[in-house]
């Protein structure tokens, strides 16, 4: 049996993986008495999705695994850095809250192949409703 751990879909690690991330944020700017040591657990926990977002995403993108790897590398020192800074200050809760905010605008797991998440050009009204002129 291989020694590797399991991991979903790249779709199903992005997601637990930015959804855990962005309840992060607000979890420590409620600030309530033992949100910090909650949010070091789960940050932790976090760390260990990282291998199986890098494994997945390379097995859907197996044309750019160094770049998987860079992406990955990247993401596992910043989560890392925010679970240490949180465990070694404890005043830090409120910065590390936008850090991480502010981290979450750049971070993109997409490769420019990945057409699901690409901005398409004259897309219209993106809520889906007909347009009230049509177009010519």
């Amino acid at each position: 049996m291989s020694g590797r751990a399991f991991h979903g879909t790249y779709e199903e690690e992005r997601r637990y993986f930015m959804t855990t991330l962005h309840a992060q944020i607000d979890i420590l700017k409620d600030n309530h008495k033992g949100s910090r040591k909650m949010v070091i657990g789960s940050l932790g926990l976090l760390l260990l999705r990282v291998e199986g977002l890098r494994m997945s995403g390379q097995a859907r993108y197996d044309y750019d695994n160094p770049n998987w790897t860079a992406k990955c590398n990247k993401l596992y020192e910043r989560v890392q850095y925010f679970r240490d800074t949180l465990v070694k200050d404890r005043s830090s809760t409120s910065r590390i809250a936008d850090d991480i905010q502010s981290m979450m605008i750049f971070l993109d797991f997409c490769v420019p192949a990945d057409i699901q998440y690409r901005i398409q050009p004259d897309r219209g009204d993106r809520s889906g409703a007909p347009s009230p002129e049509p177009r010519r």
